[in-house]
C-alpha cells in the first residue's frame, strides 16, 4: 500500500462537468485515484478551494480525499493563479505539518501544479511524477487563435527537467514533447486512460431519443468545455451548412447557461444565422446523465484543433456510438476510419461538412455500434491504474 499526493491545483475534481475550466481532466483525476484505490493505495487530492462551502476536507470514499486549501480569491477565475502558487505550496506544507503523512510520491496534473509538486518533492524527499493534460507548445502550434499565459512554456520545460518521470497517454503526446520541450523519450512514460465501462454502456437508442424529445432527429452531440480550442464555430458552420433533408438536431453539451460568455456567443451566433432551431444548448450535464445522449445521439462530433487524447470521444465510443474528429494529437488511437467513425484532417466546416454527409449517406448503425464498443473495451480504468502504481513503484527502487 503507497499514500499518493496528487496536485491540482488548476480545478477541483468536484467541479461540474461542462464549467469553466472543468472538463477531462477533472474525470481523469477522479478515475485514477479511484482505480489506484482499488489496489489498495491512499490518495489525497491537493485542490485550491473555489468556493467559500468548500470543506478542507472531503472524504470521498475510504482511501481518497479531497483536499481544499487556499491560494488566491476565491471565486475570482479571472486572477492569474500563476501568482499564487507560493500560497498553494505553503498552505499544503502547513496542512501536512498538522496531520504528519508520510507520502511515498507527488502525482501532479497541469502545468501550474508542476512547481508546486517540486517544491514539496524537495521536502519530503519524495519522487515526482506528472501529467500535464496539455501543453502550451502544443495548443500555440495547433492555433493563431489560442492565448498562453506568457510563463507557461518555461514553466512546462522547467517541471520536465526535475520530474521523475512524464506521464503522458499517447505515443504522439511523447513525440511532441520530444520534438517540442527536448526531453528524452527515456523520462516519458505512456499510460493510456480509461473508461468507466459500466456507466457508459450502449442502450436503446430510440427509448434514448424519446426521453430527450428527440425522436424523429438524426442527433449529433458535442459533449465538452466551451473553448476556443474546441473549434465550436467550424463544429456550428459544419452543422448549418447541410441539407436540411438531414433533419439534424445538433446537442451541445458544456458551459454554463446564462453565465459563461463563450457560450452565450455562440448562442447569439447560432440566432444570427437563423438556425436556433436545430440547436439545443443544454448546459451542463451529470455524467451520471451523459449516457442517455451519447446513446440518443447517432453522431459524437468533435472539431478540436488539439486534444491530447479525447475521454468525451472514449465515451462516446464506449456508448456505440460512432465519431468524426480532427485528426489531431491522440484522437487517431480511438478511431479507425470508415469502422468507428472518420478522422477529417481539413479542420473546416467544409472539411467536416463532406464527412457528415458521407456518414449519414452510408453508415451502417448496427456494426459501427459494435466496432465502438469494441474499441473503448482495450482502455479500461483498472488497467491504467496498475501501470500507473507499477510506474510509481519502479521510480522508488531506482531512488532507493
Amino acid at each position: 500500500m503507497a499514500k499518493i499526493a496528487f496536485v491540482s491545483m488548476h480545478v477541483c475534481p468536484l467541479g461540474k462537468l461542462g464549467e469553466d475550466k472543468v472538463g477531462g481532466m477533472n474525470v481523469y483525476i477522479m478515475n485514477l485515484a479511484a482505480a489506484l484505490a482499488d489496489i489498495d493505495n491512499d490518495i489525497d487530492i491537493f485542490t485550491r478551494k473555489h468556493d467559500l462551502n468548500d470543506p478542507v476536507i472531503v472524504k470521498i470514499s475510504e482511501k481518497i480525499r479531497i483536499i481544499h486549501l487556499d491560494a488566491g480569491p476565491i471565486m475570482d477565475d479571472n486572477n492569474d493563479l500563476y501568482n499564487f502558487m507560493d500560497e498553494f505550496t505553503n498552505n499544503i506544507i502547513k496542512f501536512n505539518s498538522l496531520e504528519q503523512i508520510k507520502y511515498n510520491i507527488i502525482h501532479s496534473h497541469y502545468w501550474l501544479s508542476g512547481p508546486v509538486a517540486n517544491v514539496l518533492s524537495d521536502k519530503w524527499e519524495i519522487p515526482n511524477v506528472i501529467t500535464f493534460h496539455t501543453l502550451s507548445a502544443i495548443k500555440l502550434k495547433a492555433s493563431s487563435n489560442i492565448v498562453e499565459h506568457d510563463k507557461r512554456y518555461e514553466v512546462e520545460k522547467d517541471s520536465m527537467s526535475k520530474v521523475d518521470s512524464i506521464i503522458v497517454s499517447t505515443k504522439s503526446e511523447l513525440e511532441d514533447i520530444r520534438k517540442l520541450y527536448g526531453i528524452l523519450d527515456e523520462k516519458i512514460k505512456v499510460i493510456p486512460p480509461g473508461v468507466n465501462l459500466e456507466l457508459f454502456r450502449p442502450m436503446n437508442k430510440i427509448e434514448s431519443k424519446k426521453s430527450l424529445g428527440l425522436y424523429g432527429n438524426n442527433v449529433i452531440l458535442y459533449v465538452g468545455r466551451i473553448d476556443p480550442i474546441k473549434g465550436l464555430y467550424t463544429l456550428l458552420d459544419s452543422v448549418f451548412n447541410l441539407n436540411d433533408s438531414y433533419n439534424i438536431k445538433l446537442i451541445i453539451v458544456g458551459g454554463e447557461l446564462n453565465k459563461s460568455q463563450d457560450l452565450i456567443n455562440l448562442q447569439n451566433y447560432t440566432v444570427d444565422k437563423n438556425k436556433s432551431h436545430i440547436v439545443d444548448f443544454v448546459g451542463i450535464v451529470d455524467q451520471s446523465n451523459l449516457p442517455i445522449y451519447y446513446n440518443a445521439a447517432d453522431l459524437f462530433l468533435l472539431t478540436s484543433y488539439y486534444e491530447s487524447f479525447g475521454l468525451s470521444v472514449l465515451e462516446s465510443l464506449s456508448c456505440g456510438t460512432p465519431a468524426i474528429v480532427s485528426d489531431v494529437g491522440g484522437l487517431s488511437n480511438l478511431i479507425d476510419n470508415g469502422v468507428n467513425g472518420y478522422l477529417v484532417n481539413d479542420i473546416s466546416p467544409k472539411g467536416f461538412k463532406t464527412y457528415i454527409e458521407y456518414f449519414f449517406n452510408n453508415i451502417n448503425i448496427k456494426k459501427s455500434s459494435i466496432e465502438c464498443r469494441k474499441k473503448a473495451e482495450y482502455y479500461q480504468w483498472s488497467k491504467s491504474g496498475r501501470s500507473m502504481f507499477n510506474l510509481y513503484k519502479e521510480i522508488s527502487r531506482k531512488l532507493n
